[in-house]
């Protein structure tokens, strides 16, 4: 099995009007979907969303709490050598950093927020390949040709299909 692995780290930042401004900021939550994963050559282009959460106390009225929702396309190509276009895999993108800035203080009151996510991209691509072990080969009447080829065993344990009888 052919494995290929890459990590790339990205920043992204946005600014956002609050609809009604805040007294202050109670908590905050970020998370990163992808949406699209194309291979080309050595490159895989990567489309998704970085989607922030905040929520707030709002300041005409401090028994209301008020939530918003953000998200911030994203658009990535992660280089990894040696991808073919027939390789198998998976991409997982993670909040490594979320930094909510308030902004554009009236007063004392919060009216924007600057949002910064720093994102990781875990890309696993493999190639996919069918072994046959033998695993009981004891004959009398003929020998047994056997062959032996190296390969990390931990890289294909979660490809091995075996029944037993």
């Amino acid at each position: 099995m052919i494995l290929r692995r890459k990590t790339k780290n990205f920043s992204m930042s946005d600014t956002v009007s609050l609809g009604t401004p805040a007294a202050y900021i109670l908590g905050t939550r970020a998370t990163a979907v992808i949406t699209e994963i194309k291979k080309i050559n050595n490159k895989l282009m990567l489309r998704g969303e970085a989607v922030g959460e905040i929520s707030y106390v709002n300041s005409d009225n401090r028994a209301v709490v008020e939530h918003l929702i953000h998200s911030v396309p994203i658009n990535q190509i992660v280089e990894v050598e040696g991808l073919e276009e027939h390789f198998e895999g998976s991409v997982t993108l993670w909040v490594n950093a979320f930094d909510v800035l308030p902004k554009g203080e009236h007063g004392s009151f919060i009216t924007a927020v600057d949002l910064s996510f720093g994102i990781d991209a875990c890309v696993t691509m493999w190639e996919r390949k069918n072994y046959s072990i033998i695993s009981d080969a004891y004959c009398t009447e003929t020998p047994v040709k056997l062959e032996k080829k190296d390969n990390k065993f931990l890289d294909s344990l979660c490809e091995i299909k075996d029944t037993y009888i």
